[in-house]
């Protein structure tokens, strides 16, 4: 019998009336902010907004929407256009609040005007006129690409919230949630692909070592050491061979000549 795989997509979630698209992140994102003032937040900043509620009158103005808080949060997101003083808690907000990411400004804009937003497009957009447009408020990459990490950072927040709070624990199948999470190894890749898997991992062991070295880091790349670093663990526990280990170890940026061949050299190896 032959095993298949399933991928599912956030349209499976969507179609069965989970809040996973990028719009509803964004305004569970708003919803958080909004709650988190009504709770006595009065500062916040998360290198996308910032909030900052002093002034002693306008806490007093707060105080007025405290009601809001008797009611939970998803419902709350639902109710918030709905009724009047919601909407002038919105404009409450709104004169608060400082974008302090030109991305999540933009983001956030194509939510309120069309209701719907393509993160991908607009970082790509952005990232054109990077090159492009000596107008443009990001200099380099650098800084843009920093801002979707924290975007990316704030939006597995959110799904895990929507998982809590929406998904019923009964139907989580532990020992599939097992294998989704457990560590990628050779038997993942197509025996065609395994070469520019081996370069990848070896490339990335060398951004690690880099990373360890210089100190010089950005979330990205401490992400991307990780996969290498946790992969090559993973490998080792598995048994495999030490000349393979000690070759993506080096940090050279490229595999050896013995790799060139995968389908003789990898599975002997996973025997």
């Amino acid at each position: 019998m032959m095993n298949r795989i399933i991928l599912i997509g956030n349209g499976f979630d969507l179609a069965h009336g989970l809040p996973t698209s990028y719009a509803d992140f964004i305004r569970g994102y708003n919803i958080t902010l909004k709650l988190g003032l009504l709770e006595g937040e009065y500062e916040r900043y998360d290198g996308l907004c910032s909030v900052n509620i002093s002034d002693p009158e306008d806490r007093k103005t707060l105080e007025q929407f405290r009601w809001m808080l008797q009611d939970n949060t998803f419902r709350f997101i639902r109710n918030l256009g709905e009724i009047t003083p919601a909407e002038q808690y919105d404009h409450f907000v709104s004169d608060h609040l400082i974008y302090e990411s030109k991305f999540f400004e933009t983001i956030n804009k194509a939510v309120e005007s069309k209701k719907w937003v393509d993160i991908e497009g607009e970082y790509y957009s952005l990232l054109k006129k990077v090159f492009k447009d000596k107008s443009c408020k990001y200099g380099d990459p650098i800084q843009l690409n920093e801002e979707l990490e924290l975007i990316k950072g704030a939006l597995t927040g959110y799904l895990k919230s929507v998982q809590k709070h929406y998904i019923k624990s009964e139907l989580r199948n532990p020992d599939i949630e097992q294998i989704i999470h457990e560590p990628f190894n050779f038997r993942d890749v197509a025996v065609s692909a395994q070469k520019q898997f081996l370069e990848y991992i070896v490339n990335k062991w060398a951004e690690k070592n880099r990373i360890e070295s210089t100190g010089e880091e950005t979330k990205a790349d401490e992400s991307f050491a990780a996969i290498a670093s946790n992969l090559v663990t993973n490998w080792e526990n598995e048994g495999l061979k030490s000349k393979f280990i000690e070759e993506i170890k080096n940090g050279n940026g490229a595999v050896c000549d013995e790799f060139a061949y995968p389908e003789r050299t990898l599975t002997r190896w996973l025997n």
